[in-house]
């Protein structure tokens, strides 16, 4: 109790402070985070003439002000799964060598990790999803799932388009990847998706379930590697703040 007493005693200092050395812009110095006070400026920027409200929307626009919140990934998989009867057949995980926990979590499904690098751990084949048609040939997989792997491609769009590929008709996608988070390179960090982003990517398919995950926000990611690339920088408020997940899945309705 004393300790937030103190951050939030420095932390309106800091605001005073700033507001101090910026007495004339209105958004400096504000604490956006606490105040519910807080109203718009009321000088003329052009911004705040734009009428947001009233611009038209697609009719399946996610709004981000009342998100889900998905608590188990392969929970939600086994739901659509079930719902298009599929309880078993060919699975294919791209880049599961490091958490290698979905093998376990679909005992019915003949499981196969697709990597950049090999597997001692889960059966892997050794390519790159973005042009696996040397390695996979066409209709071969009834469930294609990757969890935090999309914002590390180089070239996303590519490997949508070979997961529409190598997916049977009738087959489903699940995508999991961020609309925002810290800074991860493995081995580079490319990429930020909105929901939106995803379906467009997926638009081979039927779109079933899109959405943000905010089940991370607020848990202020510091970073957690022993090299620290994946760091940033901490005050007392913690870490990375701003932890949104974002997911896709679709069907194959063409062969």
């Amino acid at each position: 109790m004393i300790k937030k007493f103190i951050n939030d005693l420095k932390f309106k200092y800091y605001c005073k402070l700033l507001k101090s050395l910026h007495p004339s812009d209105p958004h400096i110095g504000s604490d956006f985070y606490n105040d519910d006070e807080w109203k718009k400026p009321t000088n003329n920027h052009s911004a705040w003439k734009f009428q947001h409200a009233v611009c038209d929307l697609d009719s399946n626009h996610k709004y981000a002000f009342n998100p889900p919140v998905v608590l188990n990934y392969h929970q939600l998989a086994k739901k659509f799964l079930d719902k298009h009867n599929i309880q078993k057949g060919k699975l294919l995980e791209i880049g599961g060598s490091i958490a290698r926990n979905t093998r376990l979590e679909f005992p019915n499904f003949d499981y196969t990790n697709l990597d950049l690098l090999d597997s001692k751990d889960v059966p892997t084949i050794v390519g790159d999803i973005t042009d696996c048609k040397k390695i996979i040939k066409d209709n071969s997989y009834d469930f294609i799932f990757n969890f935090h792997v999309f914002e590390h491609i180089k070239e996303p769009w590519k490997a949508a388009e070979e997961i529409n590929r190598i997916l049977k008709p009738g087959g489903i996608s699940m995508t999991v990847t961020f609309w925002s988070w810290r800074y991860h390179p493995i081995p580079t960090d490319y990429w930020r998706f909105s929901p939106e982003c995803l379906k467009f990517l997926f638009r081979s398919m039927k779109t079933i379930a899109y959405d943000f995950d905010t089940s991370c926000r607020r848990t202020t990611r510091q970073g957690e590697w022993p090299n620290k690339a994946d760091s940033v920088p901490v005050d007392f408020r913690g870490g990375w703040l701003e932890s949104w997940m974002v997911y896709h899945i679709g069907i194959k309705t063409s062969k």
